[in-house]
């Protein structure tokens, strides 16, 4: 082979043409650290950057010298090997290979100077590890790797020794893991991650594996391979740093924050929603969250899950009622989307939850206070017109509509004769019993003054809206009990039927009329407008 004595040692493979091997001796095994080598490509056991260049010199295996390439790594770093290739002229199977391979590792020697050969010089410059033999009294090589990566000068002596590098914090550590390779219960295999001190001052971090070779006679020492893992430690710090940030946003956050499975489970949920819903987390988790959610909104937010698992939907908001554990509701502004695998499948459903009861129970009282009268908290002029435009919308052609006005009469003297005080409280004992006469149903309103507006849906009759406008002149026509004394008043009232008119205002102007005209007929009296009798 090139003129160069074979070493008993060298491993011996004999490679089919199609690339896998049919021969493999003990040395090969051991070199590659297998058995069982027959029938597997050769290119499987060698490093992917190697691969295409070994691919090559297969096809013309008398055109080329030896070859450094790195094997699969064996627990070592990345083991390396010198190759050769040429083909077996007494093989039977024509176009057989013969692969020889040294494992440049071998080479090591107790003596320092012996790490300047040409061919240690190959095997430590195509190693992206650090590769360093630590003597027994001390000495140690390293690959030139080291000073590369750590970024000092060739041949750089760090006073204090090797482990002097170490940070403070992980020598006790590297210490204990040396002593443990040493006494042969650490293998190779279990690597230790420590800080090393770069040129700059920095700390860089390395996995260091080692195997004790001290009784070797070509090594005389402990192989410790570091290989360089300051980028996946910092990627490993971000990532625990995002979710150090994640779990203390979870916990604390004032939102209730809710993890739920594809199948509507709560995986998670922090002390904030517990705290909603008035729950322990030991009882959510696990849970349907429809458990929590009020039954007329669970439909919605099972659509909206199930869209966002098929990828209809994203990211949902939605205000929705939740059930507290003593029964009473939640309102909650919701915002949930799905967290996604990294294949682009759905994982989960992360749910932010608002309570928003408060600002639901003041939207309500401004409601009120901007539909309803203050003083006989009856639903005010600006509510009638809602009030009218729906039950105009919804008139059927077996029934009928009807609107009664009613004016109330000698109110002035009241207010005139005692005061504005007894007129508010009369006004306040008129809309209760307005309340207390008109049919379930029925709207009565404030329209302003002594006015007041009755809509009655449903009406079967005309008649029988006349026969309402009377009981109702009838119950305001009493006397009226007032904290000054008591009073009596009547009332004029217009009825008017939805029939030829052509809008809810024009029906309501009707029925204001036909009162008009009552008060015009001597009051205390009820008038229809175009009733068709």
């Amino acid at each position: 082979m090139d003129n160069e004595e074979e070493r008993a040692d060298d491993a011996r493979l004999v490679v089919e043409p199609s690339g896998k091997i049919r021969e493999a001796d003990e040395s090969a095994e051991r070199l590659l650290g297998r058995p069982n080598l027959i029938g597997t490509p050769l290119l499987e056991h060698l490093h992917p950057t190697d691969r295409r260049i070994v691919a090559s010199l297969l096809t013309t295996p008398q055109q080329h010298g030896a070859r450094v390439v790195r094997l699969i790594d064996q627990g070592l770093g990345s083991q390396v090997a010198e190759l050769r290739v040429s083909y077996d002229a007494g093989d039977p199977i024509k176009g057989s290979i013969i692969v020889s391979l040294r494992g440049l590792s071998t080479f090591v020697a107790p003596s320092r100077t012996a790490y300047t050969s040409a061919q240690l010089e190959k095997l430590f410059l195509a190693s992206t590890d650090i590769i360093t033999v630590l003597m027994p009294n001390g000495d140690w090589n390293a690959s030139p790797a080291g000073t590369r990566i750590l970024g000092h000068q060739p041949g750089y002596e760090p006073e204090g020794g090797l482990l002097s590098l170490v940070h403070p914090d992980d020598l006790e550590r590297a210490v204990v893991a040396l002593s443990e390779v040493a006494g042969g219960v650490r293998t190779q295999r279990e690597a230790v991650r420590v800080r090393v001190r770069s040129a700059d001052g920095d700390y860089m971090h390395f996995d260091c594996s080692g195997q004790d070779l001290t009784h070797d006679p070509d090594v005389g020492g402990i192989v410790i391979v570091a290989r360089d893992v300051t980028g996946e430690q910092r990627a490993e710090d971000e990532r625990a740093d995002v979710e150090a940030r994640y779990r203390a946003t979870f916990e604390r956050s004032p939102l209730g924050i809710a993890m739920i499975g594809l199948d509507g489970h709560v995986i998670e949920a922090n002390d904030a929603l517990c705290r909603m819903v008035g729950r322990e987390q030991d009882a959510l988790v696990g849970q349907d969250v429809d458990g929590i959610v009020h039954p007329s909104d669970r439909i919605l937010l099972s659509e909206h899950r199930a869209n966002q698992q098929t990828g209809a939907l994203m990211r949902a908001s939605e205000t929705i009622r939740l059930v507290h554990e003593d029964g009473h509701t939640v309102w909650a502004l919701t915002d949930t989307s799905v967290i996604e695998h990294p294949d682009g499948s759905p994982a989960y459903h992360i749910a932010l939850v608002a309570d928003i009861t408060d600002r639901k129970r003041l939207e309500a009282r401004l409601e009120h206070q901007a539909f309803h009268d203050s003083l006989t908290g009856l639903p005010n002029r600006a509510r009638l017109g809602d009030l009218l435009e729906s039950a105009w919308r919804d008139r059927a052609e077996d029934s009928y509509l009807a609107v009664l006005f009613v004016d109330l009469d000698h109110f002035k003297a009241v207010n005139d004769e005692r005061d504005h005080d007894a007129g508010d409280e009369l006004l306040g004992i008129v809309a209760r019993r307005l309340r207390a006469v008109v049919r379930g149903g029925d709207g009565v309103c404030r329209y302003g003054g002594d006015e007041f507006v009755v809509v009655c849906q449903k009406v079967d009759s005309p008649h029988i809206a006349m026969e309402l406008a009377d009981r109702i002149r009838t119950s305001l026509s009493r006397p009226y009990l007032l904290t000054s004394g008591e009073v009596t008043i009547g009332a004029s009232l217009g009825v008017a039927i939805a029939s030829s008119q052509e809008s809810p205002a024009e029906l309501l102007r009707s029925a204001d009329r036909a009162a008009g005209q009552a008060k015009e007929q001597g009051r205390n009296r009820v008038v229809a407008a175009d009733i068709p009798l």
